[in-house]
């Protein structure tokens, strides 16, 4: 049996959210700043609040790993996919982002990474 890695994040506004959500991932996805030992593939399990109201428990693998001292000044984190269940997560927080002002959600093409 695998054991998976308990993520939290907590997103206090809206404007948060478009910083850490990724639009290009097929089926969404979020970036979870931090330095976590995980590798590409990996599950993860997020426990997402949204100001402080909303929990979303999401489940995800790992898509991106930006190490520490990144070039460009990135900071260190993670991307994680969403998995079951996409739909209605992906759907609530892409709401989120559109009410917020940020048109270009359902522009970005998504990748399969």
């Amino acid at each position: 049996m695998s054991q998976h890695k308990l993520l939290r994040l907590n997103i206090s506004s809206k404007l948060a959210l478009s910083t850490f959500y990724m639009p290009f991932i097929k089926d969404g996805g979020l970036f979870i700043p931090g330095e976590y030992d995980v590798r590409l593939g990996s599950t993860v399990c997020m426990l997402l609040r949204c100001w402080n109201v909303e929990l979303f428990v999401i489940t995800g693998s790992v898509v991106w790993i930006t190490p520490a001292q990144a070039q460009g000044g990135r900071s260190q984190g993670i991307g994680v996919r969403f998995k079951w269940p996409t739909g209605h997560t992906r759907t609530q927080l892409e709401t989120h982002l559109t009410e917020s002002g940020n048109s270009d959600i359902k522009s970005f093409p998504r990748l399969t990474l």
